[in-house]
């Protein structure tokens, strides 16, 4: 990975600190969602199992919505394994690409999603595909988490296929992810053997038990190359 950029904000105590046995562990974690929105989530309920594997089986649960400067707020539907998705589309191989991926209680139309969307291509002329995974982002937090390595392996394989059909250079592409996109992002870049240009994270999270960390970091990407932090 050439360069991955973390803005991470977590405020917690140190995770894999022993803990004293008078201690009470509150058995849920708070965070804001894509929308600022306030959750606390419980952490004892057990993972939806049938979900789980449905999505490892099947990485069309995905969507993969595409945006240009020919289409900045209507979306085309991309579909792994479908190559006239891809060919009858305003996807241009010859722009960069910049995959946004929305994390938990989330979906395409997270507020999120759409200013970030317009940021980029103001900015410049790019492809943008907004990653929805609304199927298990809307589930309970435990199978959510539970599921983010299957979610981002599915986009790693569909960015293969993408590259497979139009030539597009894996040096070109961009992974950003929020909150448990963010996760997601990371398991995408290791499907890929790291080939990916650049990876942004933004992950806040505020954590009411120390192992709440290990939970989460389980996702996050175990060779980086350099972090920038902004």
């Amino acid at each position: 990975m050439k360069t991955v950029l973390c803005l991470c904000l977590a405020v917690c105590a140190a995770a894999g600190v022993p803990l004293k046995s008078s201690e009470v562990i509150p058995n849920f974690v708070e965070y804001y969602d894509d929308n600022k929105d306030w959750y606390a989530a419980g952490l004892e309920k057990e993972a939806n199992l049938n979900l789980l594997s449905d999505v490892s089986r099947n990485p069309a649960n995905n969507r993969y919505l595409l945006y240009t400067r020919r289409n900045p707020s209507a979306s085309q539907t991309l579909r792994i394994d479908n190559t006239n998705s891809i060919i009858y589309s305003q996807f241009n191989a010859n722009n960069p690409t910049v995959v946004i991926v929305h994390g938990w209680i989330s979906n395409q139309y997270t507020d999120l999603n759409i200013r970030v969307r317009d940021t980029f291509l103001r900015k410049s002329d790019v492809n943008i595909i907004v990653m929805e995974w609304r199927r298990l982002a809307s589930s309970d937090y435990i199978t959510a988490v539970a599921g983010v390595p299957a979610v981002g392996r599915g986009l790693g394989q569909f960015l293969r296929f993408l590259n497979s059909v139009t030539g597009a250079p894996f040096e070109t592409m961009h992974l950003v992810g929020f909150s448990l996109g963010a996760h997601v992002v990371g398991n995408a870049g290791r499907e890929l053997n790291g080939k990916v240009a650049r990876i942004t994270v933004s992950c806040i999270t505020v954590c009411n038990y120390r192992v709440t960390l290990q939970i989460l970091s389980v996702f996050i990407l175990q060779k980086i190359s350099g972090i920038d932090e902004f």
